[in-house]
């Protein structure tokens, strides 16, 4: 009886040793590899996962597919890392006294130093920061722990940077002159090669400006070249394709006239001022130039836009999806041309390895105009998959291959 007992106690024990050891364990393999995935230890909890309002609405509207990049009304999540802790929690802050100018300045300094140009007006983007609800959540009055966070890669600072940064970069007309004269120069050779419409596309258009000058572009080169329209209509269709409602509700206000198209450009402005500045850009410009000044092409491209009015909803068209969306990958592989600046910062590497496999299977003869580093950020292949375009700097990729007799898919396709 005794030696019953004594079982009996021992079983007991044993329970209440293993008990919660197998509560927090992982329950399955897969679950083990999820928490790997964020950086978890074996038999932690993954933290409770909050959804942003605009997911949440797009969920309301039985969207059919998830966001994959960040809202800019997301959640900050605080990040729990012993090494990876803010200033004003560790009592000392690298960066010292400084003040509020100097705060600012540092706090562009650091964006720069990510390797992203520093968007326009950067004094707009800083008071944004420092008026938003979110950034004041986490770090309340203290902007100076906010800016020496933006140092840590995974700390909140970084996230709303990272996060709402593409509302104030590649919000401008022709932000890359040389890339919408290479797509005007290239359109008769691509309208020659296609026996059906061509297909541009503007991916992560932000609120349309680049996908708005890519179809103005197209306009003006289509006046010198009445072979390419049907009827009245220009066999060419300009696709942008935004995941954040806002950008693409302002986008649709610029292309229906109920709204004017910003027009200021630094990058116009810098073309102008340098010596060879007709060399870089379009024709389409050009032709509206009304003498050599800083300001002239702003008003060069105030008149296209005016002139192009009428028939850019013709040729434009907005979506409101995810570039990893199965129909924008199928619509980015089917493409002439993709323009993507600044696209890779926003997403994860498993999210650029399934749009990467879009851009591997675009059309033969079609074209990327990307940043300078999204060769990499990708991972494309120059050698055999892609040809580098000499005259961009590296910016603009060919894809290799032949076209087929009915102009469709690629008939030597490399490994």
């Amino acid at each position: 009886m005794i030696i019953v007992h004594c079982i009996i106690r021992f079983f007991l024990v044993l329970c209440v040793i293993a008990n919660p050891i197998l509560a927090a364990a992982p329950h399955s393999h897969f679950e083990e590899q999820a928490l790997a995935a964020q950086g978890l230890p074996f038999g932690a909890r993954a933290p409770k996962k909050e959804s942003s309002e605009i997911d949440r609405q797009l969920t309301d509207r039985q969207v059919p597919y998830r966001p994959i990049l960040q809202s800019p009304t997301a959640k900050l999540t605080p990040v729990e890392d012993p090494e990876d802790h803010r200033g004003g929690l560790s009592g000392k802050n690298p960066l010292g006294k400084l003040t509020s100018a100097e705060l600012d300045a540092k706090a562009i300094q650091m964006i720069e130093g990510l390797g992203w140009p520093m968007p326009q007006p950067a004094a707009r983007f800083i008071a944004d920061a420092k008026a938003s609800d979110v950034v004041h959540k986490e770090y309340g009055d203290n902007f100076q722990d906010f800016v020496t966070d933006i140092s840590r890669p995974r700390s909140s600072a970084r996230r709303w940077v990272v996060t709402n940064k593409p509302h104030y970069a590649g919000t401008e007309i022709f932000r890359e002159p040389t890339h919408f004269k290479f797509l005007e120069d290239e359109l008769p050779t691509l309208f020659d090669r296609r026996q059906q419409s061509l297909l541009l596309v503007s991916a992560g258009t932000s609120d349309g400006r680049e996908a708005l000058s890519m179809g103005a572009v197209l306009w003006g080169a289509a006046q010198h070249h009445p072979e390419w329209s049907d009827a009245e209509n220009i066999r060419a269709k300009v696709v942008g394709v935004e995941i954040h409602p806002e950008l693409v509700l302002k986008a649709n206000a610029y292309l229906n006239g109920d709204e004017s198209v910003p027009t200021d450009s630094p990058h116009l402005r810098g073309t102008m001022l340098a010596g060879n500045g007709r060399t870089q850009l379009p024709q389409t410009l050009l032709e509206r130039l009304n003498g050599w000044t800083p300001h002239g092409a702003k008003i060069a491209a105030e008149q296209l836009f005016k002139d192009s009015a009428a028939d850019l909803p013709k040729l434009v068209a907005f979506e409101e999806m995810s570039l990893l969306d199965p129909e924008v990958l199928l619509l980015i592989s089917a493409a002439d041309a993709v323009f993507m600046h600044f696209v890779a910062y926003q997403m994860t590497p498993s999210a650029r390895r399934i749009l990467k496999r879009a851009l591997m299977d675009m059309r033969p003869q079609s074209y990327i105009f990307g940043d300078g580093g999204f060769v990499t950020d990708f991972d494309l292949d120059v050698v055999t998959q892609f040809e580098v375009v000499p005259a961009a700097g590296g910016t603009i990729l060919r894809r290799r291959g032949i076209l087929s007799p009915i102009g469709g898919r690629n008939l030597a396709m490399a490994a």
